[in-house]
């Protein structure tokens, strides 16, 4: 019996590893690739990720390098309503404010 109990838990570990693995694997790819849609795809995948966080950071910059790229109000209010809680939050409302 503490056989069985000493395998179950050696598998638990190796699964849990290739989890990780895989985890920072896949960040590895995102950043690489470097867009929103891929940064977005990380988090679904992966929500319980320590890279998550850091997923949602790198949407929030890319997005508001897009709306500076367009340099127009509508593309900062988007971004605005999408991340009112963004630390380019002030720069964005910045931006509206000086078109």
């Amino acid at each position: 019996m503490k056989t069985i109990n000493a395998i179950a838990i050696v598998l638990l570990a190796v699964i849990f590893c290739s989890s990780c693995a895989r985890d920072k694997r896949d960040w590895k790819k995102a950043v690489g690739i470097n867009t929103i849609q891929n940064f977005e795809q990380f988090r679904l995948k992966y929500p319980e990720s320590a890279f998550s966080d850091s997923a949602s950071i790198k949407i929030e910059e890319l997005a508001f390098n897009e709306a500076l790229l367009r340099n127009n109000i509508n593309d900062y209010i988007s971004f605005l309503e999408k991340y009112p809680e963004s630390s380019f939050t002030e720069m964005a409302g910045k931006k509206i404010v000086e078109l």
